[in-house]
């Protein structure tokens, strides 16, 4: 499935994600959360879309799923700290220096799992894919605006618990 055939999809698979979660008992704010991340789990399974016979049913199992496993939603990890981790142990050789650094990735790290998914992956597509933010709002099917506000919220409150490091 072509970029374009997805996108031409979002709006009826996005209500299909809203439908299965408010039905499996998910508030207004937790239903847009879960068809948010829904959506995001259809663009990560874009080029399998087009072997799957009914997306709307994928779409509502992933978002049913996704609802009753709010909880787990929340510990879910950012490819970004383990490439980040990755190249930390590469350049630097001091072991001191490495300590830190790898000290800092872990704090990083933590920090990033603590976001909603929606804001991790926003996020993820906008620093590490380069995303323009209407493209990452097609693919989330929401508007180019709550993407902002999306990267501004993850960056804030990473900023916040930077502060209180300090």
């Amino acid at each position: 499935m072509t970029e374009n055939q997805f996108i031409s999809l979002v709006p009826r698979l996005r209500q299909v994600a809203l439908t299965a979660a408010v039905g499996a008992g998910s508030d207004a704010d937790g239903a847009e959360d879960v068809a948010q991340d829904t959506m995001i789990r259809l663009w990560q399974l874009l080029s399998a879309l087009e072997r799957v016979e009914s997306p709307e049913a994928l779409t509502a199992t992933i978002a049913r799923r996704l609802a009753l496993n709010a909880c787990r939603r929340q510990s879910s990890r950012l490819p970004l700290a383990d490439a980040l981790r990755q190249l930390a142990a590469s350049v630097y050789a001091q072991p001191d220096v490495s300590l830190q650094h790898h000290e800092n990735l872990e704090w990083l790290d933590s920090q990033m799992r603590r976001l909603p998914s929606v804001q991790q992956q926003v996020f993820y597509m906008r620093q590490v894919e380069h995303r323009s933010h209407d493209e990452i709002a097609r693919i989330v099917g929401i508007a180019p605006k709550s993407v902002s506000t999306l990267l501004a919220r993850a960056r804030k409150a990473i900023y916040e618990e930077l502060d209180k490091r300090r």
